[in-house]
């Protein structure tokens, strides 16, 4: 089996030891299989890959729990932003099923706020320099990543790419 999951990383985490690898699992088939750092062969236990996977879904979890008013859902928005900032150049691979579960999220969080007008009002309060145009070319980038995985990963029509 792949343990690069057909090149995507899917769900590849950083080595902290190396500044190159990212581990994977030994034996992919297996649930609790050993992970290896590709880079310099550190290994780690898959309770330890769960626990970190699992502080960062926390975290996003917490923050998409408070989005229900327009506010809330443009604070959402930029905390989500941090969160992916800090975690795909520390922890997670780029295309990790969590960096696409948050960006994800994200394009649903930018296209209710620009479609309702939340960002013509409140521009400035939780962006700097955000506005349509630039929320538009963030939510383009978002899509095209998502859409790249999901190429890969789950190819044809499906609910993913809105299919009923």
């Amino acid at each position: 089996m792949d343990p690069t999951e057909l090149g995507t990383n899917f769900s590849s985490i950083k080595c902290q030891k190396c500044s190159t690898g990212y581990f994977l699992p030994v034996n992919p088939t297996e649930k609790y299989s050993q992970w290896k750092c590709g880079g310099c062969n550190a290994s780690a236990n898959y309770s330890d890959i769960c626990g970190f996977v699992c502080k960062i879904k926390a975290m996003r979890d917490a923050i998409l729990d408070k989005r229900t008013s327009s506010k809330s859902r443009l604070e959402a928005i930029s905390r989500l932003e941090n969160l992916l900032r800090d975690n795909t150049k520390t922890a997670l691979h780029p295309n990790h099923w969590l960096v696409i579960d948050i960006e994800f999220n994200l394009l649903q969080l930018i296209v209710a706020s620009i479609s309702s007008g939340e960002v013509a009002k409140t521009r400035g309060d939780y962006f700097e320099n955000a506005n349509e145009m630039v929320l538009t070319r963030r939510l383009i980038d978002l899509c095209q990543h998502c859409l790249s995985i999901a190429n890969v990963i789950q190819p044809g029509f499906n609910i993913y790419r809105g299919k009923t």
